[in-house]
């Protein structure tokens, strides 16, 4: 009850809750919070999001511990959808992923990782034979980015795998991957090599997350 309390003293001094007095006893008055909007837009949203979540996860766990314990779940695992750092063998060249596409010299169709990829830690693949081409291998006029991890990985029924081509860096063709669009990559190898990115989508996820909005509706429920 003392962190409740507390909380609905910061709201007051916010002017999201208003006090009043009617007959000598204190009310409260739920406002539109003015002073609050102001102030998020002078000093950030940030400013608020290290006192305000934790009053939010209290009041979490005092409602519903098991709530409570998938939403710290999903919290962490849209923590690890966001970056991307892992190394890797049987890769030779260099690919960026900016996003809606990709663009690169390399040869990664028989290419293996081991690391943070898209949201799975652990082993995967770069590369595979498709019908017409090999994906993973980029040559400027046809490029492709390739992800398969070696386990199952999906959250709310949806896979982190993803394969993405294009021709000169512009004509998408091929793709899947439901946040794939918004993954962005630096790969670069000499048989052994490295890659390291994050993914825009998902960082906006993270943080919205916090506050329960899952716009990508990838949380477990």
């Amino acid at each position: 009850m003392v962190f409740l309390w507390r909380f609905v003293h910061q709201l007051v001094e916010l002017g999201v809750i208003e006090t009043y007095n009617c007959w000598n006893r204190s009310f409260f008055k739920i406002e539109y919070p003015k002073n609050l909007a102001n102030s998020v837009i002078e000093k950030g949203v940030f400013y608020y999001m290290p006192q305000y979540s934790i009053w939010f996860i209290l009041c979490l766990l005092v409602f519903n511990c098991s709530t409570f314990s998938t939403y710290l779940e999903n919290r962490a695992l849209d923590t690890a959808d966001i970056f991307t750092l892992s190394v890797e063998r049987k890769v030779a060249g260099v690919n960026i992923k900016y996003c809606i596409s990709n663009l690169g010299l390399q040869s990664a169709k028989y290419g293996k990782g081991y690391g943070l990829r898209a949201g799975s830690m652990g082993a995967y693949s770069t590369g595979a034979a498709r019908e017409y081409y090999n994906s993973g291998n980029s040559f400027i006029l046809l490029n492709s980015v390739h992800h398969h991890p070696s386990r199952t990985n999906v959250r709310n029924n949806k896979s982190k795998s993803f394969n993405e081509s294009n021709t000169f860096g512009l004509g998408v063709f091929d793709w899947n991957g439901y946040n794939s669009f918004t993954q962005c990559e630096f790969s670069i190898g000499l048989y052994y090599g490295l890659r390291v990115g994050f993914n825009l989508a998902e960082m906006g996820d993270w943080l919205l997350g916090w506050f329960t909005i899952d716009y990508l509706n990838d949380d477990n429920p």
